[in-house]
C-alpha cells in the first residue's frame, strides 16, 4: 500500500524548506551592502546595483505566487487525507524536466480533457495508453500515479 500522507509530507516540506531558504537569502543580499562592494562594475552603478540587488527577491515573490501558496493551500488536504481520486488514460508517459530534470510530470486524459500532474510517486512501467489512478493535491497538483 502507497503511504500517501509520507509521499505528499515530503513534497510539502521540501517546498516550505526551499521557500524560507529563499526568503533568508533574499533578505541577506538586499542588506548586505559588503557583497555588492566586491564588484567594480557594480560599485560605481546604481542603477546596476539595484537591477541586480532585485533579481532575487523577484524570483521569491514567483515562487511565492506559483510554488509556495498552491503548496501551503494543500495542506489542509495533506492533513485530513482527503485527497483528489481520478482515473484516466496516460496520454504521455512520466517524462522529466525543470531544472536538471530533477520533476517529472504525466498528462493524463480524464473524461476527454487532458491534465497535466507532477509526479511524486508513479509506479515503474506506466506507459502511453495505459489506465492509470491519480491521487493529487488539488492546488499544487502533486499526484501518485499507480495502476489499478
Amino acid at each position: 500500500m502507497i503511504m500517501y500522507y509520507a509521499i505528499f509530507c515530503k513534497i510539502y516540506y521540501f517546498f516550505i524548506i526551499l521557500y524560507i531558504v529563499g526568503i533568508f537569502a533574499s533578505i541577506y543580499f538586499l542588506l548586505n551592502k559588503s557583497y555588492w562592494d566586491k564588484f567594480d562594475f557594480l560599485r560605481d552603478d546604481r542603477l546596476l546595483r539595484i537591477l541586480y540587488k532585485s533579481i532575487i527577491p523577484i524570483l521569491v515573490i514567483g515562487y511565492t505566487w506559483f510554488v509556495a501558496i498552491p503548496i501551503i493551500r494543500d495542506k489542509t488536504v495533506i492533513d485530513s487525507g482527503e485527497y483528489c481520486v481520478q482515473e484516466g488514460i496516460v496520454s504521455q508517459a512520466v517524462t522529466d524536466g525543470g531544472l536538471l530534470g530533477l520533476f517529472k510530470t504525466i498528462i493524463v486524459t480524464i473524461d476527454k480533457t487532458d491534465y497535466e500532474f507532477s509526479v511524486a510517486y508513479a509506479e515503474e512501467g506506466i506507459t502511453k495508453g495505459d489506465i492509470v489512478n491519480i491521487t493529487y493535491l488539488p492546488h499544487s497538483k502533486y499526484a501518485v500515479i499507480e495502476k489499478p
